[in-house]
């Protein structure tokens, strides 16, 4: 039997090679007619899940013997750490803050000049003073000017 693929060609090749038993099952353990591929993932599935039992029980053993060792001084070094970790954090989170809040008041600030410039250029005769006044309380309604 010759395949033109390569996979086919080893699929080929398992199923020459496998023997029937006593109980009209094959040698990996599946009845003839079934997928080869998805008995084979099965089997290894199993020991994949044993393989991570046993590393994870080595590892809470490893955790355990760490944390008998562990005296009272490592402990409150341990905790200073956090402290000092958490500070840290809270530090920083709350100069970002900060920096947000000045951006935004800087875009504010800088729309704000733009509209006073705007509105200038529409009507450079009227004061300074009222014009800001009439910005502030929306009474400026021409958006034609604005970017």
């Amino acid at each position: 039997m010759s395949c033109k693929y390569g996979a086919q060609r080893r699929m080929c090749t398992v199923k020459m090679k496998m023997k029937k038993g006593d109980d009209g099952k094959d040698d990996l353990g599946m009845k003839p007619g079934t997928e080869i591929w998805s008995s084979i993932a099965a089997r290894y599935e199993k020991k994949i899940d044993e393989m991570k039992q046993s590393i994870t029980k080595s590892y809470e053993k490893k955790i355990d013997n760490m944390q008998k060792k562990l005296t009272a001084s490592h402990a409150k070094e341990l905790d200073e750490m956090k402290q000092q970790i958490s500070e840290s954090y809270n530090k920083n989170i709350k100069s970002m803050e900060s920096r947000i809040s000045n951006l935004e008041a800087q875009e504010l600030q800088m729309k704000y000049v733009h509209d006073c410039r705007a509105w200038m250029e529409y009507k450079p005769d009227a004061l300074y003073d009222v014009e800001i006044y009439q910005i502030r309380e929306n009474k400026w309604k021409d958006t034609s000017l604005m970017v």
